[in-house]
This record gives C-alpha cells, structure tokens and sequence, in this order.
C-alpha cells in the first residue's frame, strides 16, 4: 500500500486579500513523482506554503500522511525549496555538495570518506555521467547546479523539491 505524503482537497487559499489558489485539488504517495507548471504570479509561492504547512486555506481540506491538519497547523513534511540555479557552495567539490546535507543525517556512526565518495559517484553517473565529482561546485553550469541541488535535497531525506524557473 502507496503511504499518502500530502493531500489538498478543493482547497482555496488567498494573501493579502487576493485570491492566490482556488479550489485546487491534488496530492501524492511517496515514490511518486508529480510536476506542477505555473506562470509567473501564479500562486506558485503560495503552493509551495501550502506544501510546507505554512499556508492555511480558507476552504477545503490538507492532509499531511493520511491526517487532516487544523486551521493553523503545521503537516511534517519536508520540502526543499530549490531556486532556479540552484545551491551548491563554491569551494567545495561536486561530491561534497552532494553529501552536505546527508553527513548529518546518519545515526549509525560516521561514514569514512571513501564510502561517501562512492556513494555520490553511483548517485550522480545515473543523471550527469560525464560530471566529475571532483571538480569545484563553482565550475558548474546552472542546469549542473539545478541537478546537483536537486540530487543533493533527495541525499538530504526531501520528500517533495520545487525547483522554480529551471535554466
């Protein structure tokens, strides 16, 4: 059975006295991949809130793995929010990048750096084969940074990324 990561059912959600999203329905189980197109001051921002938990509508209803969440309250998942060149740290090289956000998520002791590296290689051949992971993040084109961001919040335990204006 597919575990539901999120839920927004008829859904209406305005800012600033303009209505931002209205009556909108959608959701996803995890392993899933949905993709969402907007124009520009679309409510984009806005859906991306809704997404993290910091939005609440004033119509419909949000479910966070299978719960209905209250006015005001707050769903767990983790959302990565991606610009469109995405973020690495210069200085760093590709591989280290990718493993930024992972080092810190292991409760099973300590990672030898070998083991990382081989990690980030196998991660990273499967979408840009030809990247060298020892090259500096500063290198990078911005489709290579979008891919490395995107990689890295998946490495980082993200359950849903949104990547704005991709290159």
């Amino acid at each position: 059975m597919k575990v539901e990561l999120f839920r927004a059912w008829n859904v209406s959600v305005d800012r600033n006295s303009h209505m931002g999203l209205h009556d909108i329905s959608f959701g996803w189980h995890r392993g899933e991949t949905l993709g969402i197109l907007t124009l520009e001051r679309s409510g984009r921002q806005l859906l991306a809130d809704l997404i993290d938990g910091e939005a609440v509508p004033q119509k419909g209803a949000v479910f966070f793995r299978g719960r209905q969440i209250a006015s005001g309250g707050h769903g767990d998942l983790l959302l990565e929010r991606i610009a469109h060149s995405g973020r690495t740290v210069d200085g760093m090289t590709v591989w280290e990048n990718m493993m930024l956000l992972r080092k810190g998520k292991h409760h099973h002791g300590v990672f030898s750096e070998r083991f990382l590296r081989y990690q980030a290689r196998d991660e990273l051949c499967r979408f840009c084969p030809d990247l060298d992971i020892d090259m500096d993040a500063a290198l990078l084109d911005e489709g290579d940074r979008s891919i490395l961001s995107v990689l890295r919040a998946c490495a980082g335990g993200a359950e849903a990324i949104m990547v704005e204006g991709l290159p």
